[in-house]
């Protein structure tokens, strides 16, 4: 993969779109209070058509709560969507070197740096990092910061699991190529999925 093929995919805001569903950005407090609105309204014009009273004055103020809810769930949404998009240190396309197989995990390990499109550097990484079985739970779904001494570099390493890899990017070769990551926080590191590469 090129070093303009990741900034055009940094910059795609479809592919930035699709890939934030997987992750738990609706997790937020911020919805809370919209969505008791809805509860609210919904839960009065419930009650106002058990009792055979909808179509009165009385569901003016429930369906006004509930629009009103409504409306600041999508503006919550949004705003905590473009929050996320628009923050510098969000959807960075890495390319992550496989340092080495264990149980199943595909340890890899990328930079969030300038040349976290270099596949060489990459590759440098790799050969300063090592992991064995006492380490890996170390790096199971977990993103860990490292510094490298020999490029003074700070790296990332992570343990995923060979299948979901091979899954959702069926072409990719361990021994071959790097394979190109989606790094959105240090929560959410996903696998770009081989589709979104070509």
């Amino acid at each position: 993969m090129k070093a303009a093929d990741c900034v055009k995919l940094e910059d795609k805001t479809i592919f930035k779109k699709e890939y934030l569903k997987q992750t738990g950005w609706w997790k937020n407090y911020s919805f809370i209070p919209p969505s008791l609105l809805l509860f609210l309204g919904l839960a009065g014009l419930i009650y106002l058509t058990k009792a055979e009273m909808l179509v009165t004055f009385y569901s003016i103020p429930f369906v006004l709560v509930f629009l009103l809810g409504t409306i600041w769930m999508k503006a919550v949404k949004k705003h905590i969507r473009d929050a996320k998009f628009n923050h510098p240190e969000t959807f960075r396309v890495c390319l992550a070197q496989p340092v080495t197989t264990i149980n199943g995990y595909t340890c890899l390990v990328f930079t969030l740096g300038q040349k976290r499109h270099n596949a060489f550097f990459a590759k440098q990484l790799a050969e300063e990092i090592s992991v064995d079985e006492n380490t890996l739970s170390l790096y199971k779904n977990k993103v860990q910061k490292q510094h490298v001494q020999s490029v003074d570099a700070d790296c990332y390493v992570i343990a995923y699991p060979t299948s979901i890899i091979h899954k959702k990017n069926p072409l990719w070769d361990e021994n071959k190529e790097v394979l190109p990551l989606l790094y959105v926080d240090e929560k959410n590191v996903l696998v770009i999925k081989g589709k979104d590469l070509k």
